[in-house]
């Protein structure tokens, strides 16, 4: 698992373990299923780091930099990754459900499959990451940019996506049940019906495709209406 000696430095805090890591930069940190629940990490230098299996339930990752890391099945849960470096980073299978990535970079990373379940991802940056049959149910993603973003078969049921840029974005079999597209940029997404955003709660304002307004405008018209969503708020 984990290298002792890895581990013990991180146990002395991050001023030590940031010193170390400066001062030995060929070292790619082998941390594997260490136990880091509630952990104080901010600021951290995490790049490349070995994480897979590790449990960091309830860490405070604010501000640290994990871009290359494998945090492949690694527990998130309540994590504070806000404003994050989480580039080219592998979450694969991991456990980021409640977690808050808002304003985190996670351009390039490996998401497929991961548990993102009520997380914060407002404002992040999502460009050409990989989020194919994750679980985002009940995330928000509030001015989210996922440009070119792979979210084929993705669960997105009760997401908040108003005002996100799913522009060029592979939406293939997404599920938008109860989601709120108000305002989001959804222009040459690839592979979108109107079927699918049939069961949204809103495309109040939503930048579509002109064959795609066309037939939502026949098909689901109370969909593009402000009067719904207004309904939906006072409900």
């Amino acid at each position: 698992m984990a290298n002792t000696e890895h581990l013990a430095k991180q146990k002395k805090g991050i001023r030590v373990w940031n010193k170390w890591r400066n001062g030995n930069p060929e070292i790619n940190p082998d941390l594997r299923g260490s136990d880091l629940k509630g952990a104080d990490l901010i600021g951290a230098d995490l790049r490349k780091t070995d994480l897979k299996w590790a449990d960091l339930r309830r860490a405070d990752l604010k501000g640290a930099d994990l871009s290359g890391t494998d945090l492949r099945k690694a527990d998130f849960r309540w994590c504070d990754l806000n404003y994050c470096d989480l580039s080219e980073t592998n979450f694969k299978w991991a456990n980021l459900s409640n977690a808050d990535l808002s304003g985190a970079d996670l351009q390039k990373s490996d998401l497929r499959m991961a548990r993102l379940l009520g997380a914060n991802l407002d404002e992040a940056s999502l460009w050409r990451v990989d989020l194919s049959d994750a679980n985002l149910s009940g995330a928000t993603l509030k001015r989210a940019f996922l440009w070119q973003a792979n979210l084929a078969v993705s669960s997105l049921r009760d997401a908040d996506l108003r005002e996100a840029n799913l522009s060029e974005t592979n939406l293939f079999r997404v599920n938008f049940s109860g989601a709120d597209l108000s305002g989001a940029d959804l222009r040459r997404a690839m592979n979108l019906t109107a079927t699918q955003l049939s069961k949204a709660y809103s495309l109040y304002q939503t930048k579509l495709d002109p064959e795609i307004i066309q037939q939502v405008n026949k098909k689901y018209p109370r969909l593009l209406d402000v009067t719904s969503v207004e309904a939906g708020v006072m409900s």
